[in-house]
């Protein structure tokens, strides 16, 4: 399966306080059979609640922004048609090929 952070982004607009980089919150973790329909359900809430008068605006991060993880996940599960599961834990980060 797959945990799914949404909402992140570093591009911004020089001079333009209203855009910024944002990292991406955790939204929840689904089952690998499930992902197509988690990522339409996350493209379709953007779609339909995302801003259009702005195009600097008109980006994920600015609607996770704006409305808070929790309702964007509220959201974005009544087009899912279930719940996300919990964010399972990652596994330890290892360098496995040093240089020289």
């Amino acid at each position: 399966g797959y945990n799914i952070v949404v909402g992140g982004g570093l591009g911004r607009t020089h001079r333009n306080n209203d855009t910024f980089p944002r990292l991406a919150d955790p939204l929840g973790y689904v089952d690998k059979d499930d992902i197509f329909h988690a990522v339409k359900a996350i493209v379709a809430t953007q779609r339909d609640y995302g801003r259009r008068d702005d195009r600097k605006q008109a980006r994920l991060k600015y609607l996770v922004h704006e409305w808070g993880i929790d309702r964007f996940r509220s959201v974005t599960e009544q087009y899912f048609g279930k719940k996300f599961q919990q964010f399972k834990p990652m596994p330890a980060w290892e360098n496995k090929e040093p240089l020289g």
